[in-house]
């Protein structure tokens, strides 16, 4: 996976005469059936759309936003982790932000970068935390959204402490609000 995605993503949209005022999010899940305890894609897809909405209002980002949102396997993480980040052990996300550090004008299309999430890693940490793989998502993909803001819990106790206040709030909020419902 190349960081880089998301930008040719876009590009082509252009070329194509598409229009870019829409949130976006590329999703890319394992090959056949999930376990049954592990969201479908388009559950996935469904919780992303909320996410990304809640994020860009409390963040106050009023520019669609592009994401790509990958579920890989353990095997699969373990080769990113190691090729990126220089570990050579699976993890349970990867972030690959394409606009850490940036401020978020009001005009244009917003590219936040790549979220990848290791769907064995995902079931294994719910099971030893005690609530479901739905929830260990949700609160990874929230982890991963606030990385491609520039958020890093490793850099100082105090920023993991701003880091994972965010965090908390998200998902309490998300948690709070009942999803919108289809017409």
């Amino acid at each position: 996976m190349k960081a880089g995605k998301v930008q040719l993503r876009a590009d082509a949209k252009i070329r194509e005469g598409q229009s870019l005022d829409a949130d976006e999010i590329l999703f890319r899940n394992l090959p056949g059936k999930p376990p049954a305890d592990f969201p479908t894609g388009p559950e996935i897809l469904q919780t992303l759309r909320r996410l990304v909405a809640l994020l860009k209002e409390t963040r106050k980002i009023r520019r669609p936003v592009i994401l790509s949102y990958s579920v890989v396997s353990d095997q699969q993480m373990q080769t990113l982790n190691r090729d990126f980040r220089g570990k050579d052990r699976t993890t349970d996300v990867l972030s690959f932000s394409q606009v850490e550090g940036m401020e978020f004008p009001d005009a244009g299309q917003l590219m936040l970068g790549d979220i990848v999430i290791s769907r064995t890693q995902c079931m294994r940490q719910a099971r030893e935390k005690g609530h479901s793989a739905d929830r260990e998502l949700l609160i990874l993909s929230i982890h991963g959204l606030f990385h491609l803001l520039g958020y890093d819990h490793e850099t100082s106790e105090k920023d993991a402490r701003q880091m994972e206040g965010l965090e908390r709030r998200l998902l309490n909020r998300y948690l709070k609000e009942e999803p919108p419902s289809a017409s």
